[in-house]
């Protein structure tokens, strides 16, 4: 016998969904804020209008807009899970994950994996920085519910507060809910490969349109006036920092990284440290590329007794690459690094000011575009 449901949002999420689930579902409604018309031989309605068609049906939103609905219909006195749910975990165990952007990444690796897909639909909730406490808290049926946490380890003095530590964490899923740490990479900071960055401290535009990091030492030469062609130059033949100091920086990473190993369920220090000398594993002080991310995926899979994990995808976030800086080829053959900078944001081309190749020295000139406008935005701003 097929359930009855209506739908939300008249679009191809829900077209999607219905492709998938006609033989399970039986739709009596659909209700959307701006479609109107008919969606699929069904009237569309107003959501001031659900009581009109709505009994008992289960609500099934079909839309990435999935928190801005779930305020809408709560306001109309629906309840979560018992009225409504979100299109990607219905019949499906619930996935929830807390952590940094990279737990992100890797989640978005693991739906594409077939036999997880089937299994599990990950319910997203509000990015970790943006998440306030009281929004934790409101979010506390969707932790009793989860069937799967992934989770990152975040200490109890961090500074967004206590209730995003992991403790605090833990103690609102059930338990039946299976746990899994996942390492924090962006934590350790692989600053051995980035000595020229200060704290992946972004050059501070306005809403963070452009995505770039600031590098200390093209700052410096282009405050003594330097040329793009100059500054390419001094990069691709300067040693700014002595191999004694890049050693230390490097046996500070090892040790952050053993030790942020040994917290985790999963374990990807080994992987790092083979491959390291083989490709770029690091866009910056604390992005991971995908190579480490889908490895990291993979081996979660395996971890949860999936078999036969094969994670060949190029399933990536836009933003992953747009943080993306140079390794200083001084740098690179310190550490025999098999590293080039001729392809930067390759994937991430909303991160460019042009978009078109960017090799070293197009780097240099987007870099300057964004520092010289930078420094007149401060320097409006004090006159």
């Amino acid at each position: 016998m097929r359930e009855k449901i209506i739908i939300y949002a008249a679009g191809a999420c829900a077209e999607r969904f219905l492709i998938k689930h006609w033989k399970d579902v039986e739709v009596v409604g659909v209700i959307d804020g701006y479609y109107e018309g008919e969606f699929y031989q069904h009237q569309v309605y107003r959501p001031n209008q659900i009581k009109q068609i709505r009994t008992n049906e289960k609500i099934i939103v079909c839309t990435d807009r999935y928190q801005q609905i779930r305020t809408i219909l709560q306001d109309l006195g629906l309840q979560e899970f018992k009225d409504f749910i979100p299109y990607g975990i219905y019949k499906k165990k619930i996935a929830i994950m807390w952590g940094n952007c990279n737990l992100e990444y890797m989640c978005a690796y693991m739906q594409v994996y077939p036999e997880f897909y089937d299994e599990y639909g990950f319910y997203y909730f509000p990015s970790l920085w943006d998440i306030t406490q009281q929004e934790i808290e409101a979010y506390a049926e969707v932790f009793r519910q989860a069937d799967l946490l992934l989770y990152q380890p975040i200490r109890i003095n961090n500074r967004l507060g206590y209730e995003y530590s992991t403790q605090a964490i833990l103690s609102r899923v059930s338990s039946k809910c299976k746990e899994i740490c996942i390492p924090n990479l962006y934590s350790v900071h692989a600053r051995f490969m980035f000595p020229q960055a200060v704290d992946n401290r972004m050059l501070p535009l306005r809403d963070n349109c452009y995505y770039i990091l600031q590098d200390t030492i093209i700052d410096q030469l282009i405050e003594q006036g330097m040329t793009d062609i100059q500054i390419q130059n001094q990069i691709e033949t300067q040693q700014f920092w002595t191999d004694s100091y890049l050693d230390e920086l490097y046996e500070q990473y090892l040790t952050k990284l053993e030790n942020m190993d040994r917290q985790g369920d999963i374990h990807i220090a080994d992987y790092i440290l083979s491959h390291l000398t083989k490709k770029k594993l690091f866009l910056d002080w604390g992005h991971p590329d995908k190579t480490i991310i889908r490895e990291m995926a993979k081996r979660t899979l395996q971890y949860m007794g999936y078999e036969n994990v094969k994670m060949e995808y190029e399933n990536v976030s836009y933003k992953l690459y747009g943080y993306e800086m140079i390794v200083y080829p001084t740098v690179a053959q310190h550490f025999h690094l098999n590293i080039d900078n001729n392809e930067l944001k390759n994937d991430n081309t909303s991160s460019k000011i042009v978009n078109v190749t960017m090799n070293l020295l197009e780097y240099i000139k987007q870099y300057r575009m964004v520092y010289e406008w930078n420094k007149e935005l401060i320097r409006s701003r004090h006159e």
